[in-house]
């Protein structure tokens, strides 16, 4: 609905006459279920199972990767500006990036990763989903201003398929040259690449003990076999 309604409101604008005007979202946020407003209210302990939860709650995995997916997204409609609710520490640090205690939440490295690509980059490369505008695994492309570097950024958001593919097209001999995870164990660690991944079809994990992904490539194909039912991303970095 995120990535959809902003060309809704783009033809009602501009049938209105209103064709200059921007698209702004003053506010947005992940919600974990739809009667968390009311979980507000609700006794300590529903609200610290439910609203908290690290894995599903406002601060957990899921939000970080849907967060993720919808800037992705986004970068490819007609809207103008964003603002995510918030970057601060706020009310406790259910909508902040921050908890009560100051550390840093799983939704701050969502945005540090999506960052450090746009920091390096100014060319973005064009994803489509093969079931639509919004399919459980989404991707994120970039090439360095200075074109010796290429990133992928791949992201499986609430499981989705347990083994998925990713072709990329234009990598030609560009070798891995990092990988850093994002899920609900790892805050954008680089893990180890598995021995010569490139050159032979074996599955070696990167880490089974923190639940990375095992991951081949064969040309532009990349295929994921992910042990985690959880939301996760990866950062490939391509020289």
């Amino acid at each position: 609905e995120m990535l959809e309604t902003p060309a809704k409101v783009r033809a009602l604008c501009d049938e209105l006459g209103f064709k200059d005007i921007e698209l702004v979202i003053n506010e947005w946020h992940y919600l974990p279920y739809p009667e968390v407003w009311g979980d507000f209210n609700a006794p300590s302990e529903i609200y610290a199972k439910r609203i908290l939860d690290p894995v599903n709650g406002l601060t957990g995995i899921e939000s970080a990767i849907y967060t993720l997916q919808v800037i992705m997204g986004l970068q490819t409609t007609c809207l103008d500006q964003s603002y995510y609710y918030g970057c601060g520490q706020g009310y406790g640090g259910l909508w902040g990036i921050r908890n009560a205690d100051a550390s840093l939440q799983k939704v701050y490295y969502a945005l540090k990763l999506f960052g450090t690509v746009v920091r390096e980059c100014d060319d973005f490369v064009s994803v489509k989903a093969e079931q639509g505008i919004w399919d459980p695994i989404q991707c994120f492309g970039a090439i360095s201003r200075d074109g010796k570097q290429k990133y992928l950024i791949v992201s499986r958001y609430k499981g989705g398929a347990p083994t998925f593919e990713v072709v990329v097209k234009g990598l030609g001999k560009a070798k891995v040259r990092s990988v850093e995870a994002l899920n609900e164990q790892l805050n954008l660690e680089t893990v180890s690449l598995p021995a010569k991944a490139e050159e032979n079809a074996s599955r070696t994990p990167f880490s089974p003990a923190v639940a990375s992904p095992v991951f081949t490539r064969d040309g532009d194909t990349f295929t994921f076999n992910c042990w985690t039912p959880t939301s996760a991303a990866w950062l490939i970095t391509f020289e």
